[in-house]
């Protein structure tokens, strides 16, 4: 697992990546609105409290059970408007509040214990002595957790039908296809289609549009039976 390979390779390059993907999961969730109420204050972020957390997650719950009580199918099937006024309106329903509220709350977590691991910032020794520990091992995790998620929604695509009708299926078509869906032609034009495209959830999350860069790593589809990938 990667743990494992951090715990044999503790190079300060992974501290440092681990400190860089935390910076920006934290500075892509919309905080206006907690701070105006004062569930927090900018300087939490960096040095968060365990009460600040627990105001998070409780909030969180709270408006989990809002967008429950109050949430109309057709507000969430409407489309958004491309601008930070309609990002950011979204950003303050109850649906989203509440998704903003749980993952701040992790990532606040996490900072707390990378803090306690690293002080200012997390050096080789002490990224070691983070995932030698449970805690500090869940906290591994999540970042990478965040970092796939990040790229699966962009870098990877599913092909639902992929193959060759007859006569090509006896010379092998199929196969031809495939070789052909992971070709430098294909990447380009996927990044040419897709460079401009906002994340819904993400911006949503945000209150501003987020674009993620569109480099296809993998094009996957099922066998003919869907048994396999």
């Amino acid at each position: 697992s990667f743990v494992d390979l951090v715990r044999k390779n503790h190079k300060e390059q992974i501290a440092r990546w681990l400190e860089r993907v935390l910076d920006a999961a934290i500075s892509e969730i919309y905080i206006a609105d907690f701070v105006e109420e004062k569930l927090l204050s900018v300087g939490d972020i960096t040095s968060p409290s365990q009460e600040v957390i627990e105001r998070l997650q409780e909030d969180g719950l709270e408006q989990r059970q809002a967008h429950h009580r109050f949430a109309r199918q057709k507000d969430h099937k409407r489309p958004v408007s491309n601008s930070e006024e309609g990002w950011e309106e979204r950003a303050r329903s109850h649906l989203f509040r509440s998704k903003r509220a749980l993952s701040l709350a992790t990532y606040l977590k996490v900072r707390r214990t990378l803090v306690e691991f690293g002080k200012k910032s997390l050096s080789a020794d002490g990224l070691a002595k983070l995932a030698d520990t449970p805690r500090g091992a869940d906290a591994i995790r999540k970042v990478l957790r965040k970092a796939k998620a990040d790229r699966v929604g962009i870098c990877v695509v599913d092909i639902s039908v992929c193959g060759a009708i007859q006569p090509y299926n006896a010379i092998l078509g199929g196969k031809l296809v495939s070789m052909l869906a992971a070709s430098p032609e294909v990447a380009q034009e996927y990044r040419r289609r897709y460079s401009n495209a906002e994340s819904e959830i993400a911006s949503a999350m945000a209150g501003r549009a987020i674009r993620r860069p569109p480099n296809l790593v993998l094009a996957g589809t099922t066998s003919l039976y869907g048994v396999g990938s």
